[in-house]
């Protein structure tokens, strides 16, 4: 059934709230294309693929009848290949040419469905299983440059020395942009945790197929989903380790490279200028680190630490968002801000009123010694007018929705749906009730605009068990978690606490300690100094705009049956509230421009775009902040808010220091 698309008019609803730039976080239009998805279908045609499968079929008809069909249901726009390994080389024992034995039977390009048919016939199964091998072939295939998704079926492990989870990991610490999806062919259990090991490696997720049907369901939703795979965009940017020397990023959208050290901590700078006095500079990144084990879960994960600057070494906000592993591929966000003074302020500080009226200052990322090689990261830069009266304001929301306090929205039958793979491809959804299929490991996104005076409301509802005899046959041991998070438009996470967990148990029935319905607050201005910090942070819920849901099925022992399985997940949004006016904006001249007239200062321009300024350097050298951030009075600088969230599926935990 069809999803009808929400009208989205965000770029018009922040144009009027004085955004110099972009969204801070990407929108439809912003997505990479079908056709810059390259896809590389990767099958083993080892001799164990002449064994039977359920179906009666031997596993490389069933396999080659799953492709066939898949083949179909490939995006037009998508360039797609193919490669098999073991099929030419028939040795008793694993040799030098058989643990090489891998072909490019259909190069990457522009979908050519007669000729990928005809590729998918041309081989038989007769030889070893070179995985790691064909893998680092296959990463040639794929080509230098762009997104590149592999999705490899296997009904067995590998046959050679090699190890082909190291080589995913060596591939993607290298930098590569590189996706494995795995497909286990009616595997045993040493060569399901194998090609889970690979997925995982490379924020893959990983598909169980029992029998040749289960395999062309999981092959038609792969080659789909690859074609819409987690990605970033925007205008290359390089950002440096000292500030004095950092890139000047004009308001816009930029993509770089976070490097990672296994022994010493790492940053990067950017430099931007404010050009609307009284204006908040917003600065906002995105990214999709690899799990650094096989771990279903781990406390002690490596922080991502985005700071404001100015070029005292003042610090004017800080978000540190920790990467935690439990078995999820989740987005990670951090955000830094320059707001104006707060006028209610009975206590202002000397840094506040600094970094309210600076004209240039400094976003700061750092990342402590961990072995992830290099991060894609993208990075947002915005700069948004005041209210013009910004004194006589209505107060924000001075405590949170209590949790669970509204019930779920759920309403008829769910519509069924397929999230994107991350912010830049989200699935627009209209207020209603859903269902989707995600698999252990899995995050899928979905977009709502919330306007002025809104506020959204998400609820887990439960998991569809009808036919579904695996769900059916839970007992008290077995625990599924499934998880939410709602994302405001800078990338802001707000999760409600242990509450954002749906809980299945015995029978495939929720458990009774768990609601999860999340209400963020109705969006407006003063939220970014009334109202409390949610779990990670509260002042990307002063903006109207796309917010984001993620949900996702976590990985753990007490749910390693349902491993590669899709969860069929059911789930509702509201909007609450009816849409307001956002106040009006505009350029206030500052303490220092009080002789100004309204002619000297800068006027807004909707259409700024990010120049070519790599190469430009900062004027004045900073001083060097300490590393933890303390630089000057804490007392002045304000309490540390601590907030711990579990970022759907228990992705992250994102602390805020707000100064």
């Amino acid at each position: 059934m069809k999803v009808p698309m929400v009208k989205v008019t965000t770029l018009a609803a922040l144009a009027t709230a004085g955004l110099l730039a972009t969204p801070v976080l990407a929108h439809a239009d912003d997505a990479t294309d079908a056709k810059d998805a390259k896809i590389l279908l990767m099958l083993d045609a080892s001799g164990s693929m002449n064994q039977k499968d359920p179906s009666g079929l031997t596993k490389i008809e069933a396999a080659k009848k799953a492709l066939t069909a898949t083949v179909g249901s490939i995006p037009e726009q998508s360039q797609v290949g193919l490669r098999v390994y073991g099929a030419t080389v028939n040795t008793p024992k694993p040799t030098k040419q058989s643990c090489t034995d891998t072909q490019l039977v259909h190069p990457v390009a522009a979908v050519d469905k007669p000729g990928l048919v005809k590729a998918i016939g041309s081989f038989k199964a007769v030889g070893d299983t070179p995985i790691a091998y064909s893998l680092g072939q296959a990463a040639k295939d794929l080509g230098t440059d762009g997104k590149r998704h592999i999705i490899l079926v296997s009904d067995g492990e590998e046959s050679c020395s090699a190890d082909p989870c190291a080589e995913v990991k060596k591939l993607v610490g290298l930098g590569i942009d590189l996706q494995v999806d795995t497909v286990g062919f009616a595997v045993n259990q040493t060569a399901r945790r194998q090609l889970q090991c690979i997925a995982q490696a490379s924020n893959g997720s990983y598909y169980d197929a029992k029998d040749a049907g289960a395999l062309q369901s999981s092959l038609s939703k792969l080659s789909t989903r690859a074609a819409r795979s987690f990605t970033l965009s925007g205008k290359p940017v390089t950002g440096t380790a000292a500030p004095q020397e950092a890139p000047l990023v004009a308001p816009g959208q930029y993509v770089d490279r976070m490097p990672t050290s296994p022994s010493a901590t790492v940053k990067r700078h950017y430099r931007l200028q404010r050009t609307i006095p009284g204006s908040s500079m917003r600065f906002s990144v995105l990214g999709r680190p690899p799990m650094l084990s096989n771990a279903y879960e781990s406390i002690d994960a490596p922080k991502m630490t985005t700071r404001m600057l100015l070029p005292t070494g003042a610090v004017c906000s800080m978000t540190t968002s920790t990467w935690l592993e439990s078995g999820v591929a989740m987005t990670l966000t951090g955000q830094a801000y320059a707001d104006p003074q707060d006028p209610k302020a009975q206590f202002p500080t000397e840094e506040s009123k600094a970094c309210a009226e600076a004209t240039e200052m400094y976003a700061e990322l750092t990342y402590p010694a961990v072995k992830f090689g290099q991060i894609p990261i993208e990075i947002r830069v915005a700069e948004e007018a005041s209210p013009l009266d910004l004194a006589s304001l209505p107060d924000g929301a001075k405590e949170l929705p209590e949790r669970n306090s509204k019930p779920s929205p759920a309403k008829g039958t769910p519509v069924k749906v397929d999230g994107g793979a991350g912010f830049s491809n989200a699935t627009p959804v209209q207020p209603g009730t859903y269902q989707t299929n995600v698999v252990p490991g899995e995050t899928v996104y979905f977009k709502v605009p919330v306007a002025y005076g809104q506020s959204l409301r998400h609820a887990l509802d439960g998991i569809d068990v009808l036919g579904r005899p695996q769900f059916q046959e839970m007992t008290n041991l077995d625990v599924l978690t499934i998880r939410q998070t709602t994302f405001a438009p800078d990338g802001t996470p707000f999760t409600p606490g242990f509450d954002n967990r749906l809980v299945i148990e015995a029978n495939g029935q929720p458990s009774k300690f768990y609601r999860p319905v999340a209400v963020t607050p109705a969006v407006n201005y003063r939220n970014r100094w009334d109202t409390p910090a949610p779990s990670g942070g509260g002042r990307g819920f002063a903006l109207a705009g796309d917010y984001y849901v993620a949900v996702s099925v976590e990985r753990s022992p007490r749910s390693a049956q349902f491993d590669g399985t899709d969860i069929p997940v059911r789930f509702s949004i509201a909007v609450d509230g009816e849409a307001a006016e956002p106040p009006a904006t505009g350029p206030r001249p500052t303490a220092s421009d009080a002789s100004h007239t309204p002619s000297d200062t800068p006027e807004a321009s909707a259409s700024s775009t990010p120049e070519d300024t790599s190469s430009q350097t900062a004027s004045q050298e900073p001083t060097q902040p300490t590393d933890d951030g303390s630089k000057g009075d804490p007392k002045a600088i304000g309490g540390a808010m601590l907030v711990l969230a579990a970022l759907a599926g228990g992705g992250a935990y994102l602390v805020r220091r707000r100064r």
